[in-house]
């Protein structure tokens, strides 16, 4: 567990500057500089986290399972959050929970996840 711990505390704090950033009652926003801005940030914020995941169980070394199919289980674990995190913002003043943010939070993770297939496919043909 301390191994597991280790290796994934970067994406643990990400999910925490995630929830924090959620946790933004609403009028505190600034104007966005165009539109379909925040549909980007979640992208972001969500690609970002999937690689997070997906590094942390790279370099695990306690599960083979873990590291052979990290690329699905960080998309996984980034829609199941990217959800929650939807979800979450029920409880905020002046947010609420919509479904083009947490589809914008799919599509980060997708795009990461495919980046990742294609860079290891690629890294596995050159051997």
């Amino acid at each position: 567990m301390k191994n597991f711990l280790k290796y994934q505390f970067p994406a643990f704090a990400w999910m925490g500057i995630i929830f924090i950033l959620s946790s933004i009652p609403g009028n505190y926003f600034p104007e966005q500089p165009f539109d379909l801005f925040d549909k980007l940030v979640h992208a972001c914020l969500f690609g970002i986290l999937t690689y997070l995941i997906y590094r942390g169980f790279q370099y695990q070394d306690k599960s083979a399972f873990f590291k052979n199919f990290s690329i699905a289980i960080a998309f996984l674990i980034c829609v199941i959050y990217g959800i929650i995190d939807e979800l979450h913002q029920e409880y905020i003043p002046g947010r609420s929970p919509d479904i083009t943010d947490a589809l914008a939070d799919i599509l980060g993770g997708g795009f990461v996840s495919l980046y990742l297939l294609f860079f290891n496919y690629r890294k596995t043909k050159r051997r």
